[in-house]
């Protein structure tokens, strides 16, 4: 299977997403809202910095391969800052009001956000990474994908494990999870296992840490 920029990362911010909308579906008082608006506020730093990546590291090769494609995805990325700006405004509105209009018109933003981001990954998924695939060798994705990760800071990527770890399935969680202890120094590591540990159930941690060799 040939390396993909987006699975992983995707997986992470349609389980976010997803889980946001049906915690909107239930709210009704103003401290409901106001605690989906401190949620989406933390994906919202998700989201930059996952576009940011892009924007640095996937589209210079990208747009060597498919310039018009690069310019569809960026005006999706400006187009999306003002669909999730207009829903977190909707969210604060009910977080302050407590209104039923204001909670229907929330919620209805909000869902209305998750569509246009959930089509806009199947648009990377499906045509941006098969252009790369069809241009670019294994060890040159790699060496992007390398040179992206290296450029996180630790705070970052911890919130960026936080999404991604509940989300994948126990390969993904070993390829990731390998990728960690391969190059970081073991006290990093240590950290990341007991991120891993507190975000997990119990059996899915104590399968991922039998599979790991038994590193905690």
């Amino acid at each position: 299977m040939r390396h993909d920029f987006y699975a992983v990362i995707h997986k992470a911010l349609r389980r976010e997403l997803a889980l946001l909308v049906a915690e909107a579906g239930t709210a009704r008082t103003p401290s409901d809202w106001r605690a989906i608006a401190g949620r989406l506020r933390s994906v919202e730093l998700v989201l930059d910095e996952h576009a940011g990546h892009e924007a640095r590291f996937l589209h210079p090769r990208l747009c060597e391969i498919d310039a018009k494609l690069v310019e569809r995805i960026d005006r999706d990325h400006v187009l999306l800052e003002g669909s999730f700006d207009a829903a977190l405004r909707a969210v604060d509105g009910a977080a302050s009001s407590g209104d039923a209009d204001d909670r229907r018109r929330a919620y209805r933003e909000l869902a209305s956000f998750v569509v246009r981001y959930s089509q806009h990954m199947l648009v990377e998924e499906l045509e941006a990474m098969p252009a790369f695939w069809s241009a670019a060798t294994d060890a040159e994705l790699l060496e992007i994908h390398a040179r992206l990760v290296a450029s996180i800071p630790p705070d970052t990527m911890g919130s960026f494990l936080s999404l991604m770890l509940p989300a994948i399935d126990l390969d993904e969680q070993l390829e990731l999870l390998g990728g960690v202890r391969a190059t970081a120094p073991a006290p990093v590591f240590a950290g990341v296992m007991e991120l891993a540990r507190q975000i997990l159930s119990p059996p899915k941690y104590d399968a991922l840490d039998a599979a790991l060799g038994g590193a905690s």
